[in-house]
């Protein structure tokens, strides 16, 4: 197993449509910044890449997590979204806008045959803090470094990477 770093957040009064904008300035940030960083490496390796990246949005209820919102006027569709990226490099960013109605959660729980009381603690922080409308997103640090830098796998992203059947690194 290879270990990995990821940036999680989430956005209080945020759509998902809000955090796929932020998800993907913050990709079109890093891209640029790098860029104007390392001058000509950098475009050499942008250049070679004719897609861009690209999102998959509204997967249906049941695909994903009990706390993932069900889009009101669309039943059985979840407010919820995958940014890929090209050339195979695989998903990007996972973010959804989240159910903060507890009937809703507790509801989605036994649809999906989970057990509500192993959720207590989320159950009641749902309670004291409803109605808190969040959105949010993960991001892969090393699949975005893997991504920018055109590496062959995640694993090199790693400057010390903790690989099976390797030994320790300084």
């Amino acid at each position: 197993m290879v270990e990995f770093y990821q940036l999680d957040l989430e956005v209080y009064g945020a759509t998902y449509n809000d955090v796929i904008d932020l998800a993907e300035d913050m990709i079109i940030y890093v891209i640029k910044r790098v860029r104007e960083e390392y001058g000509k490496e950098c475009e050499k390796l942008l250049s070679a890449y004719h897609e861009n990246p690209f999102f998959i949005i509204d997967y249906p209820k049941g695909a994903r997590g009990f706390y993932d919102r069900e889009d009101p006027q669309r039943p059985s569709i979840l407010r919820d979204f995958d940014m890929l990226y090209p050339e195979g490099f695989g998903e990007a960013i996972s973010g959804a806008e989240r159910e903060y109605e507890p009937v809703k959660v507790i509801a989605r729980m036994r649809e999906g045959g989970e057990d509500p009381n192993k959720y207590r603690w989320y159950l009641m922080m749902l309670r004291e803090f409803y109605p808190l409308q969040t959105a949010g997103f993960g991001i892969g640090v090393e699949r975005l470094t893997r991504y920018v830098c055109g590496l062959r796998a995640v694993w090199e992203s790693r400057p010390y990477p903790k690989l099976a059947g390797i030994g320790p690194t300084p």
